[in-house]
């Protein structure tokens, strides 16, 4: 009898919740929609993730407690702290589901993921850099070189080494290993220079004949990366960090990346407002520097730190 009239005002409460909950999503959709970017698209099918399971044991969990406790007060509170407890124990739950989902959708485009947190890197890969060297290949018709070539392994980018690399494999079966990253960092691992067509000694003259290009070049403000590769690999399917070594160095790409021209406009507006703008960035000088002289920002005094080792 207990058992049934607790039923009862369960079903009460779960009515009046059903009547309620809609509203509440009604009102967050019109104040997300406002707000909605891509960036948001992640959290937001996380939300609803949890708030799937949340009305689904939620309601299981009263009703079992309400059956053998027979106190309706203290199963709504437990209900409630297992709705608020399965937030955080959910996170690590669902973020493996998701790093084993993109491992499986990375094995269909011929892709084996060997380690699940590799995953988290292959956000940053097809950035604005990778669209914009995609986008001038097609351009310049040279698209069709990716039907020759077959990706056979990844050292994936991290922000120590702040390089990465690619093993490819062509129709000959010959393999290549090719690194792009920031300048220094491709440098230090290059022991050749390819010039012309000829493979020589990266020797010091050699080198500062090469950083006096990638200097003129970002000074003008444009971001450069570098570019290196070897032929002379192991057979062995498995590639680190050890792998990039004595590389010769091909030559380095520029991307123009100007501020948006409404920016000299609004940090002009915050000056004459008493607003001082403070730029942090971890470009490199010369483009940071480029940046400030065009949105009107002066930049006698500035601090530089570099990590080393």
């Amino acid at each position: 009898m207990v058992c049934t009239m607790n039923l009862i005002l369960f079903f009460i409460l779960l009515t009046i919740f059903l009547k309620i909950f809609p509203t509440f999503l009604f009102i967050n959709r019109v104040i997300y929609v406002r707000t909605y970017d891509k960036r948001k698209e992640g959290i937001d099918e996380v939300s609803k993730l949890l708030i799937k399971f949340m009305v689904v044991m939620v309601p299981i969990i009263l009703i079992i407690n309400l059956c053998t406790k027979n106190d309706w007060w203290s199963s709504l509170i437990f209900a409630i702290t297992i709705a608020v407890g399965l937030t955080p124990e959910m996170l690590p739950v669902i973020m493996t589901s998701t790093m084993a989902k993109g491992a499986v959708d990375m094995s269909k485009k011929k892709t084996i993921v060997k380690r699940l947190s590799a995953i988290q890197t292959f956000g940053g890969l097809k950035n604005l850099i990778d669209v914009a060297i995609i986008s001038r290949a097609e351009k310049e018709k040279l698209n069709i070189l990716k039907e020759k070539y077959v990706a056979e392994d990844e050292i994936p980018f991290d922000f120590e080494r702040r390089r990465m690399s690619v093993v490819l494999k062509d129709d000959n079966g010959k393999r290549q290993l090719i690194t792009k990253g920031a300048v220094d960092e491709v440098m230090e691992i290059c022991s050749f220079i390819d010039i012309d067509g000829k493979v020589l000694e990266l020797t010091e003259e050699l080198r500062k004949q090469a950083y006096s290009i990638y200097e003129k070049y970002n000074n003008e403000g444009l971001r450069v990366l570098a570019i290196a590769q070897k032929n002379d690999i192991h057979g062995i399917e498995t590639f680190g960090i050890q792998d990039e070594s004595d590389m010769v160095l091909i030559g380095f790409v520029g991307f123009l990346d100007p501020p948006k021209e409404s920016a000299k406009e609004a940090i002009s507006a915050l000056k004459k407002h008493g607003v001082d703008t403070v730029v942090l960035t971890g470009d490199s000088e010369g483009v940071a520097l480029n940046v400030c002289k065009q949105v009107g920002i002066t930049a006698e005094n500035r601090l530089i730190s570099k990590t080393y080792g």
